[in-house]
């Protein structure tokens, strides 16, 4: 059953607290979304088998258990979930990269290096709980640990209440037996620097779609990438080093990138706002909902306060500026001049690669990247600093809006609080 903990949150701070402070999956029945043919993953279906084919190789599925799994609504779901969560939405020129891509990608990677079937299982499911929008879950739920997502700690739950137990139970498995996170799957799952299937996968295709890297490339290197004895590694420092700065990039310009994190936080409040005036509910946004309708709820609105947030989230661009470190320090005391310090989880890489002395680091050979990685990492302990603009120096249409989620927030002051479901 759903446990539930309810706690309070008061409207004002929904506005004001953050704001002051390849693979393309063809089934012969859908409609193709596909922005990088050449990044492709196919899957053709025939009686009791799948053929399924990506950049690093393919194979024949027809096992009863996968095949009824990759049938079931939880994986249809994840269609409509997008990688990025809400950036494809404020960023239009990132290529879209479902959930549904990646997981199935992962599988066919950890079946390729041989994983076993409970291994497989686990990475076509590991992504099944991730919330609408993805990781917008975490600041949704104000989940802050940087050793897993708010996803990762409703797996189990989320499975079980979509059926998966039953499915699973058909073919003799339960779903202790493929939770990504046990630390029973070294393929899937292994903490930073280390390479795995999951990160190997999404690093890849998210090089690709931004240009970083070609899929000639993307197939080198699967060809010079190997496991063994519970760790992944390249057998040349040449394909470790693109794979490795592909991580070290996005970290900073994508993932952990102020603009991102800043439109993360906008949309959890302005979730937070439609949950309190019922446009949305708690279950739609843990199993019902994709992306595109959540978006249309939230961007259709006539609700001032969402109205604000969500222009927010459409012109991140125009909202702050970058300060250095010292700018920051000598303003962050003028109370006229709004100003925030992000922190970001340092997700780059550090690969082993096998030479003559045995397996190194990637850092331990090429000190140019040994550097690289110190300043990321350094760069995430220490975050952007980042100056909100004043409303004087914003547009017309974004005065008005902030304007009316003010009075709105004046007129109902002490009287917004509203309950909202925060699962445990």
């Amino acid at each position: 059953m759903q446990k539930k903990l309810f706690s309070k949150y008061v409207c004002i701070s929904l506005l004001l607290v953050t704001a002051f402070a390849g693979v393309f999956i063809y089934w012969p029945s859908q409609k193709s979304g596909l922005v990088c043919p050449a990044y492709r993953c196919q899957v053709h279906e025939k009686k009791d088998s799948l053929r399924i084919s990506s950049l690093h190789g393919e194979a024949i599925i027809t096992e009863p258990v996968l095949l009824d799994l990759l049938k079931t609504p939880v994986m249809e779901r994840l269609k409509g979930i997008n990688q990025g969560g809400v950036c494809h939405f404020a960023k239009l020129d990132l290529p879209p990269f479902n959930r549904y891509e990646h997981s199935l990608d992962v599988f066919l990677l950890l079946r390729k290096y041989g994983a076993t079937l409970e291994e497989q299982i686990a990475g076509l499911l590991h992504d099944a709980s991730h919330t609408v929008f993805s990781h917008v879950g975490d600041f949704l739920f104000k989940h802050n640990s940087a050793k897993c997502s708010y996803q990762d700690n409703i797996h189990e739950w989320f499975l079980k209440e979509y059926g998966i137990q039953e499915v699973l139970a058909k073919h003799g498995y339960n779903i202790e037996d493929i939770l990504h996170k046990s630390g029973d799957f070294p393929l899937l799952e292994q903490d930073l620097p280390n390479l795995c299937a999951d990160r190997i996968q999404y690093n890849y295709h998210t090089g690709y779609i931004d240009g970083l890297i070609t899929a000639d490339q993307v197939r080198q290197g699967y060809k010079h990438l190997h496991y063994e004895k519970g760790i992944w590694f390249f057998d040349n420092a040449e394909d470790a080093a693109r794979l490795a700065r592909i991580s070290l990039h996005e970290t900073v310009h994508y993932w952990g990138s102020a603009w991102n994190m800043l439109v993360y936080e906008w949309t959890a409040q302005a979730m937070r706002r439609a949950m309190h005036l019922g446009l949305v509910s708690v279950e739609e946004i843990h199993f019902n909902i994709q992306d595109d309708e959540m978006w249309n709820r939230l961007v259709q609105s006539d609700d001032p306060m969402i109205q604000y947030l969500m222009h927010r989230v459409q012109h991140y661009e125009e909202q702050f500026y970058m300060l250095s470190e010292d700018d920051f320090e000598n303003i962050a005391h003028d109370n006229s001049i709004i100003c925030q310090n992000i922190r970001f989880k340092n997700r780059g890489i550090d690969p082993f690669v096998k030479t003559e002395e045995g397996l190194k680091r990637l850092s331990a050979l090429d000190p140019l990247y040994a550097l690289e990685y110190a300043e990321v990492d350094a760069h995430a302990k220490k975050g952007f600093f980042i100056a909100f603009k004043k409303n004087k120096e914003k547009s017309e249409t974004e005065q008005m809006l902030c304007a009316a989620a003010e009075s709105l927030i004046h007129a109902q002051e002490g009287k917004v609080e509203k309950a909202i479901v925060r699962l445990t």
